[in-house]
């Protein structure tokens, strides 16, 4: 399950540009990025969408993770013009995955383009409210969009080597750990909270462990 939080204020996007190890300054309006998240330490906290929208930005995240990163943000917020709110109870997402999805999905509201990254795989998210899954589902499926549940969806992103975050690694890992460096991190920002650890793995040294993807070539058993 996804969880939403929404930011307001005029340095909402220069705040979250500060909290984040992706480069989101120059992020247009109704462009996304995927950006991590992390404490002082380096370690992960969040692996989150970054929506910017004309008046605010969503931050698209697992859902367990949300109270988590509201805190985060409550001990940098000082003389930033921004301020934030979970949203999720409100706010429900919906992935129409595919090369045909977003042509199928058409000109249903609060539709954004869902990073190819996230889970190797070309799609769009719906956001919609809470009363009005169950009417945009049906309309997707009128449509001939096909239902799947999360072995199917969880078995694609596999096939395509994305990593999954709570799966495939978790807060006790480190940027570099994940193998998502290229989609996550940028080295030609300012400052960010636990930049320093990022930087130090990035030029000074290799982080003890880190996620690989291992791919048979044949189907025999070994």
């Amino acid at each position: 399950c996804r969880g939403t939080i929404e930011l307001r204020g005029k340095d909402r996007l220069s705040f979250i540009d500060r909290m984040t190890t992706q480069k989101l300054n120059d992020l247009a309006v109704g462009e996304c990025r995927l950006a991590f998240v992390i404490n002082r330490k380096g370690s992960i906290i969040a692996d989150v969408v970054v929506r910017n929208l004309q008046d605010r930005v969503l931050l698209d995240l697992d859902i367990t993770v949300t109270e988590q990163l509201c805190n985060h943000f409550k001990s940098y917020i000082v003389m930033d013009d921004v301020t934030f709110e979970d949203t999720t109870p409100s706010t429900h997402w919906l992935w129409c995955v595919g090369p045909q999805a977003l042509s199928i999905v058409g000109d249903v509201q609060e539709t954004y383009a869902l990073p190819h990254d996230l889970l190797g795989i070309d799609g769009v998210a719906i956001a919609v409210g809470v009363d009005q899954v169950v009417e945009v589902w049906q309309s997707l499926v009128d449509k001939g969009v096909r239902p799947i549940g999360w072995d199917s969806l969880n078995m694609a992103r596999i096939e395509n080597g994305a990593a999954i975050f709570l799966i495939d690694f978790d807060c006790e890992n480190l940027p570099h750990e994940t193998n998502l460096i290229p989609s996550r991190v940028r080295f030609d920002k300012g400052c960010y909270l636990g930049q320093e650890i990022v930087a130090r793995v990035e030029n000074l040294g290799k982080p003890k462990r880190i996620l690989m993807k291992l791919q048979m070539k044949t189907d025999d058993l070994p």
